[in-house]
């Protein structure tokens, strides 16, 4: 009982990095949680997700142009590879290796592919206990993305914006602390985070970001199948973005979000779906509107 509960904690609070730009439809998101790694043992996932971001925004508002709003859409496919092993007691390192395909539907259309930036980690639950049907983890995950990605500002153009990339072209680190407990059918998740993004090679210091999350889950169990539904809340926050020293015009956000979830655990699958519904935004100082994101997961993982 006490490895089954830990297990659904860290189904829920293993951290991932969040990437240098993702809100608005400008970039790939990785919550910092939701991975489905094990508690204490090696393992290789494969993950497979969909994420899609409707917003509205100018038509080139990244070159601080005027011009009549315009709806627009960018779905993101992400295949990765992801590992983690335990090295010393309960400390365990892990890697991440994807695989991304970009869509963006609007004025303009274009596609962009290729392996996305590679990720180092280390994690180590910090206590855990376990009593009958009650569980609760805190664990600390630090991470460092590297500039593996195709980043090309080169193509930068009316329809491609640098968010589009497969890779940011800078080192990024980041570190998580996340909380959960769980009793019988119920669990509860606060999850935090800060992210310290670097530079590009074209000189784009990416803005730093912060945030947190909580979450309440109920699931249940039908035969080896384990399905649940969610309510939560998100706060993200990221600085300006700065090039050659000045801060880059319409860059940065502040977004509030309740976000409903469902999710289901068959052996080693699991399958997760979410809505993003702002509560209240700060986007592009203004410039930007996010409607909705939705995002879909599946995971596999090998023993």
């Amino acid at each position: 009982m006490k490895k089954t509960a830990l297990l659904l904690l860290s189904l829920f609070i293993g951290a991932q990095y969040s990437s240098a730009c993702d809100i608005c439809g400008c970039g790939t998101l990785y919550t910092p949680g939701n991975s489905a790694y094990r508690a204490s043992q090696n393992s290789i996932s494969l993950f497979w997700d969909h994420t899609d971001f409707r917003s509205e925004h100018l038509p080139s508002i990244l070159k601080g142009q005027e011009g009549i709003s315009e709806q627009s859409s960018e779905t993101f496919n992400r295949l990765r590879l992801m590992g983690q092993w335990r090295i010393y007691k309960q400390l365990q390192v892990s890697a991440s290796v994807p695989y991304q395909l970009t869509n963006k539907q609007g004025s303009a259309q274009d596609q962009i592919s290729g392996l996305g930036d590679i990720s180092l980690g280390l994690s180590y639950p910090l206590w855990s206990d376990s009593i009958g049907s009650f569980a609760q983890l805190l664990k600390l995950n630090v991470q460092t993305k590297m500039p593996n990605g195709r980043y090309q500002p080169e193509l930068i153009s009316e329809s491609i914006s640098r968010y589009m990339f497969t890779g940011t072209g800078s080192w990024d680190h980041s570190i998580n602390l996340s909380w959960a407990w769980m009793k019988k059918n119920w669990s509860f998740a606060w999850q935090g985070y800060f992210a310290l993004n670097g530079i590009a090679k074209d000189g784009l210091d990416w803005g730093d970001a912060m945030g947190q999350s909580v979450e309440l889950w109920y699931f249940k169990t039908k035969n080896k199948l384990k399905y649940g539904f969610s309510a939560g809340m998100s706060q993200d926050y990221r600085y300006q973005d700065r090039l050659q020293g000045q801060p880059l015009q319409y860059s940065g956000y502040s977004l509030y979000s309740i976000v409903p979830a469902a999710a289901a655990v068959w052996d080693r699958w699991v399958l997760e779906g979410r809505i993003w519904m702002p509560l209240a935004q700060d986007i592009a100082q203004g410039q930007v509107h996010m409607n909705q994101r939705f995002q879909l997961k599946l995971q596999c993982l090998f023993p």
